[in-house]
């Protein structure tokens, strides 16, 4: 036996249905139901845009406070210009180092073989003087 379906009346029920709810009566019945199923589904859907959109703006803060602190980190990295700038000046000072190094031991040896010659210079007649008085 096939289940009888308020909405829709079976054959034997028909003339009694037709006669308690009228065509009009139905289909505003029916307009009704639907018309607050989609009242529902609005609302529903209305709200889960709201959600969708509070999560999207928090979302959209941490990532611009992300942003700002990575702006904020990369001011304190170091420039190509001033790397450049710190090469060059290193450079300038090695150099500078080497080149006075290699000025102190040119200096140094000169300044041995001066000392080397003036002992000679004064050893050397004091030495002759002293054998050619003994002789």
């Amino acid at each position: 036996m096939p289940k009888s379906n308020p909405t829709a009346p079976s054959v034997t029920n028909r003339e009694r249905w037709m006669s308690d709810v009228s065509l009009r009566e139905y289909i505003e019945a029916l307009m009704g139901e639907r018309e607050k199923r989609t009242s529902q589904l609005e609302r529903d859907a209305r709200e889960a845009l709201d959600k969708a959109s509070v999560a999207l703006e928090k979302r959209l803060d941490l990532l611009n406070e992300f942003r700002a602190q990575s702006a904020e980190e990369q001011q304190k990295f170091a420039t190509n210009i001033a790397l450049d700038i710190l090469r060059n000046d290193f450079e300038t000072i090695r150099r500078d180092h080497v080149t006075r190094r290699e000025f102190e031991l040119v200096r140094g040896t000169q300044s041995k073989m001066i000392g080397a010659l003036i002992l000679v210079g004064i050893v050397l007649p004091v030495i002759v003087g002293i054998i050619t008085h003994y002789l």
